[in-house]
């Protein structure tokens, strides 16, 4: 059968011409710039490189070469940043960096929505480095904690020692702190590795400098600082003024009555065109709302996006206890041996974890407690501790912000993860409080068990919220969960609004819980376990999914061979949310 090509206009890569199919399907250019004869010695040509290197210069010679030029720049680039990442990590870099590369030499901004352990740090790591030493770009990298700031520390002396490139670089973890805030004042550096807290205390330092690119590493947890986002766009080369601009243009755009001819919106368009610097987020879940989100969308010409946590090489086991827990994991550690992380049910509370520590130190193992009360300079001895291998497994509560769960990065120490209990979201419903997510959470729950006028009347309350949520930052939720607790604080707008339908909500929740037909339905739920207490409070438990993954997640991380194996044992401590856990596991992961 013949070959009937199709003729596309306007798609030929190098002139904008029209081209054929065929033509396209072989990565060639259209007949006004090469002939058929033209194409015969490149279309026999397997090797891409070859392939590309010969085209160039077919075209280069026929005086055709247009647009396949930056095409063929950025091809070598890529190459050449490959050379720079195997010479680094001794392999080269996956196809999802190669796209974060092409994209940050573009000069775009951009997020990586990608789950931990797929090479998200390794990739702000060499990138900061070959950027700065290729082009001396200025480069700002943001942690979640000093922790993390002092394991990029460690990491950049590795690399710089190995890759030798003629640049400096300030991380700042806590040492020498007086003479290293004049070095970052004087801009004594290439690239500048902080933490959030620091951005948030010292910005006063910072403000004046303009970097070329920055990098925010666990943009979950930056986010958490309200007036982090518009100090980033300083950074970065907007001014206040700009940022204001941008934020009433976004207010009236939010109302549907933005004028794109009103000399807001043209000076608008003029602040997006400013020569700024690029700004990379990274981030494993991408579930971040508020109105200064979309500072990103409007200023940087990027959404954040969703996540997923798909990509994992994790076994996840459960054991059902039959003696003593204490005993149970002593065995089970002289198993395993070392390079374990011991999460404890945030239920269970701090005095229980450190009962299970003391009772591993009496019984001569080597593990390590770190829970919130636990000092930096304490957190930073254990870890380096864990890293050299003086001790054997960490200790800390199952909390989805936790170091433990989100802030240490050590794949070739951490094996596996063990839970002494399912990881869950426990909702006193005899004393309800006005914690909004939990409301949400039991609304939804109840739904199928209450009349259609009723079911009606929380969906839309439930719809309302989830949008007007899109619009609130942390700060904005600190707010509202302060009114909601009694404390003085004055709502107006959207946020009393917001406040008034988690009321009523709470409200209609504590008619129907104390209904006993209501409680047992609940019971019945495949997804909800019940609990009573000596003091008769009953506690929905439902199984905290997204923590489950954060902190096994530590296990299984990328490397030059693929992403490492990884190993979850989950201690039983509930029949009914072994199989729900089971079950959205299944789902989660097809």
């Amino acid at each position: 059968m013949d070959y009937i090509a199709l003729y596309i206009k306007n798609l030929c890569f190098n002139c904008n011409n029209i081209i054929s199919s065929y033509r396209l399907s072989h990565s060639l250019p259209c007949e006004n710039d090469l002939d058929d004869n033209e194409i015969l010695e490149l279309l026999n040509i397997k090797d891409e490189n070859t392939f590309r290197e010969l085209l160039y210069k077919k075209l280069s010679e026929k005086g055709k070469l247009k647009d396949y030029l930056n095409i063929y720049n950025l091809y070598k680039e890529v190459n050449k940043f490959s050379e720079f990442f195997k010479k680094a990590l001794s392999s080269n870099p996956w196809r999802v960096q190669i796209m974060w590369f092409e994209r940050l030499y573009k000069n775009n901004s951009f997020s990586m929505i990608a789950p931990t352990g797929v090479g998200k740090s390794t990739f702000i790591i060499v990138s900061s480095i070959y950027f700065s030493s290729e082009y001396n770009k200025k480069i700002l990298i943001i942690l979640p904690t000093r922790l993390l700031v002092k394991q990029f520390n460690d990491l950049f002396d590795k690399f710089i020692s190995s890759l030798n490139p003629n640049i400096k670089f300030i991380a700042y973890y806590g040492s020498n702190k007086k003479e290293i805030k004049e070095k970052i004042n004087n801009e004594e550096f290439n690239i500048l590795i902080i933490s959030n807290q620091f951005l948030t205390k010292n910005f006063d330092i910072l403000k004046g400098k303009k970097f070329d690119i920055a990098f925010v590493d666990d943009v979950d947890s930056f986010f958490k600082g309200s007036k982090n986002i518009e100090k980033l766009f300083i950074l970065i080369g907007y001014s206040e003024d700009d940022i204001n601009v941008a934020k009433k243009v976004i207010d009236i755009k939010l109302r549907g009555k933005l004028d794109f001819n009103s000399d807001l919106y043209k000076k608008f368009l003029q602040i997006k065109n400013k020569n700024s610097g690029v700004i990379v987020l990274s981030s494993a879940t991408g579930s971040l709302r508020g109105k200064r989100v979309i500072l990103y969308k409007e200023l940087a010409n990027f959404t954040i996006g969703t996540g997923s946590s798909k990509i994992r090489n994790v076994t996840d086991l459960y054991y059902i206890p039959k003696k003593d827990i204490k005993e149970e994991l002593l065995n089970l550690l002289k198993e395993l041996e070392d390079g374990g992380l011991i999460f404890v049910p945030k239920e269970r509370g701090i005095e229980y974890m450190k009962e299970i520590y003391n009772y591993l130190i009496s019984n001569n193992v080597k593990v390590g407690l770190i829970y919130s009360k636990t000092k930096t300079r304490e957190i930073e001895s254990i870890l380096n501790d864990f890293y050299e291998g003086k001790i054997n497994f960490l200790i800390s509560i199952t909390d989805p912000y936790g170091i433990l769960t989100r802030g240490i990065n050590m794949p070739e120490r951490i094996k596996y993860a063990i839970f002494l209990g399912i990881p869950k979201i426990k909702i006193n419903i005899r004393n309800l409080e006005k914690n909004i997510m939990n409301i949400i959470i039991l609304s939804n729950l109840i739904l199928p068990y209450i009349s259609e006028i009723e079911k009606d009347r929380i969906t839309k309350i439930i719809t309302r919220l989830r949008k007007n949520m899109k619009k609130l930052s942390s700060g904005d939720l600190k707010l509202i969960s302060d009114f909601l607790n009694g404390n003085k604080v004055e709502l107006v707008g959207y946020l009393k609004s917001f406040a008034n339908d988690i009321l009523t909500l709470y409200n209609i929740l504590k008619i129907y819980t104390d209904k006993t037909e209501i409680l047992d339905k609940l019971k019945e739920n495949p997804d909800v376990s019940i609990e009573v207490d000596e003091n008769k409070n009953i506690y929905l438990n439902i199984v905290d999914l997204k923590t489950y993954l954060q902190a096994s997640g530590r296990t299984s991380r990328l490397y030059s061979g693929g992403i490492s194996k990884g190993l979850s044992i989950v201690f039983v401590d509930d029949q009914k949310l072994l199989k729900s856990l089971d079950m959205k596991l299944r789902y989660y992961l097809l």
